[in-house]
């Protein structure tokens, strides 16, 4: 993805949420997208920066290992850090993956991505 430039025909469900995106490539995505908040969460160094838009501007700040809060954005919601560490300390055996809020099963992590952030995170 060029740093110049936005990126073309991009599709929400074609993002890879396997791959490992830079912040600068977050940004461009952020910016093509209006997206509002933004998480990037280094599991491996436990490390989260946050993505904020006012107005124009992209605001990033590095936060603490805890849990993210929805804000004005997403407001009620709340991402336990503690899902995220568990499913990254996970052996690669394990093939059934298990939603933290209703307990539906997923044979594979990005369907249950899909699922809570469709059934479980309400945009108002």
């Amino acid at each position: 993805m060029s740093k110049n430039k936005e990126p073309e025909n991009l599709d929400l469900n074609k993002l890879n949420l396997a791959h490992t995106y830079t912040p600068e490539e977050l940004e461009q995505i952020n910016k093509y997208l209006k997206v509002q908040l933004g998480w990037l969460i280094d599991a491996k160094n436990s490390m989260i920066c946050t993505y904020k838009k006012n107005n124009n501007e992209i605001i990033r700040n590095n936060c603490k290992w805890e849990d993210l809060d929805g804000g004005d954005t997403l407001p009620g919601f709340t991402l336990n850090i503690s899902i995220i560490e568990k499913i990254v300390s996970r052996d690669c055996d394990e093939i059934e993956d298990k939603c933290p809020y209703c307990g539906s099963h997923f044979a594979q992590v990005f369907a249950m991505l899909k699922h809570i952030a469709s059934v479980h995170i309400v945009v108002k």
